[in-house]
């Protein structure tokens, strides 16, 4: 009932207010005298309004909030579940670009600031370890962009998408939001590892790419949390 007062917090208040005059009405000063011409006939409106507005809300709870806050439950697993696990492949992304990313395990996506250092450094040929569906495989930063990105990132918010329709409006805009983000697309759209890229180049040229995508996420986890529940990597 917390949240329905907090979403519906102007009719948490007009129950309470009917309450209120119901309570005083009918059993505190019942027994009370008219203390003016109309009076009672005024109490009278006042007690069959607030028991008309009490029965009505009870009926939409009921009917109508309840059955949807059940719905909302059990999408919300799945929610947080999609989140968790897009976070969960950004972070290991930029965890594993040659093993020099540093990130704050309280945060669950990190700022630009942590890693914008490192992009300058960090090659875009070189090979790292990168956990796939064949243990120990070797990619090159590029091939792991792609892998995470594109084949992670977008099939995991496929997995979610028939679901769409039980979902809030905002967390769809949200993860779409985060589909559509300048740095999956471009990987998406036009393959980096079909480029001729020089030996010296960096992740650099990605930065801004990377700025977005981190946005995106943040916006995405930020979304999750205020509907459906807590995100932890």
């Amino acid at each position: 009932m917390i949240r329905f007062v907090k979403l519906h917090s102007i009719l948490a208040i007009l129950a309470m207010v009917s309450a209120f005059l119901l309570i005083s009405f009918e059993f505190i000063f019942k027994e009370t005298t008219e203390l003016f011409q109309g009076g009672a006939e005024m109490v009278a409106i006042l007690v069959n309004f607030s028991l008309s507005f009490l029965s009505g809300l009870l009926f939409y709870i009921l009917t109508v909030y309840l059955p949807a806050d059940e719905k909302r439950r059990r999408n919300a697993q799945s929610c947080i579940r999609t989140t968790r696990n897009v976070s969960s492949k950004i972070r290991h992304l930029l965890l594993r670009l040659n093993r020099q990313f540093t990130i704050c395990d309280k945060t669950v996506i990190p700022p630009i600031s942590l890693i914008s250092s490192q992009l300058k450094v960090t090659r875009i040929l070189s090979d790292s370890f990168i956990s796939t569906a064949t243990p120990g495989v070797m990619l090159t930063n590029l091939q792991a962009l792609e892998h995470f990105l594109v084949d992670g990132i977008i099939k995991e918010i496929s997995l979610v998408e028939v679901l769409a329709i039980n979902f809030e409006p905002e967390y769809l805009e949200a993860l779409y939001a985060l589909k559509r983000c300048g740095l999956i697309e471009e990987v998406k759209n036009y393959p980096p590892s079909m480029w001729g890229w020089d030996e010296k180049d960096t992740l650099q040229k990605y930065e801004s790419g990377f700025v977005d995508l981190l946005d995106k996420a943040q916006d995405l986890v930020d979304v999750t949390e205020k509907y459906y529940g807590i995100v932890k990597v």
